[in-house]
């Protein structure tokens, strides 16, 4: 499957087109002004006419498209929990958020990575973002004509992320 990645960096939108791991094409464009302030989207029906106009004018082909959230969008937690299935993982992984979202937490999409699993317990990267923020991104993506397929979220400053929110985009 060939896949665009999509992360905005410093007032620039870059895309990474690539193809069975090995890239195939690469597009940095400069965002318009008064589109991001504070590194946040101020404008999400112009962002997605923005994206749609690049992916033209650069002949990207490619509409399957992976996002990269912000640090500071999203909450992610390493944690141990007993062994279970799927559904009980839906059910029971809000409640590892307690401390930092204690109400409303059906307003938070939660997912999760495992890292390890022995017979009894395994242990997740496990990440929360907020509902309406994450459908943003998704209706942004819809009417530049992509096909969300991953939210990653960013881990750090320098740029590195994890890749726990794919179920969501089911």
């Amino acid at each position: 499957m060939t896949v665009c990645k999509k992360l905005r960096v410093a007032c620039k939108e870059k895309m990474a087109v690539c193809q069975n791991r090995t890239l195939k094409q690469f597009v940095s464009e400069k965002i318009p002004d008064n589109m991001v302030k504070d590194n946040k989207i101020v404008s999400w029906d112009a962002m997605a006419d923005f994206l749609k106009e690049v992916i033209r004018t650069k002949g990207v082909k490619c509409r399957h498209c992976v996002i990269a959230l912000p640090a500071d969008t999203s909450f992610i937690r390493r944690v141990t929990m007993p062994l279970m299935t799927e559904q009980q993982l839906k059910v029971n992984l809000p409640y590892e958020f307690h401390n930092y979202i204690s109400q409303d937490m059906d307003k938070y999409i939660y997912d999760y990575t495992v890292i390890s699993r022995t017979d009894k317990e395994m242990e997740l990267l496990a990440v929360a973002a907020a509902r309406d923020f994450v459908d943003k991104y998704v209706e942004m993506c819809r009417r530049a004509l992509l096909k969300l397929v991953l939210i990653a979220r960013i881990l750090s400053r320098s740029g590195t992320f994890c890749a726990a929110m794919s179920r969501s985009m089911d």
